[in-house]
């Protein structure tokens, strides 16, 4: 098991993400957080990352 500290930010990226949100709603907390213009890279850099660090490797949609 792994485990590691997350930011207030992507922590809430994290919640959106695991609820099946869309990316336009995945995006409105970086929104919120780091304004518009910014948001859809944060959010897409977070998803990589997870992608990446094999978060999401055994996930299943229903």
């Amino acid at each position: 098991m792994r485990w590691r500290s997350v930011e207030p930010l992507p922590a809430r990226l994290l919640r959106a993400a695991l609820q099946s949100q869309n990316f336009g709603t995945l995006c409105a907390p970086a929104e919120e957080g780091i304004g518009e213009a910014q948001a859809a890279l944060h959010a897409a850099s977070a998803l990589r990352g997870w992608l990446a660090d094999g978060l999401f490797g055994a996930w299943r949609t229903p």
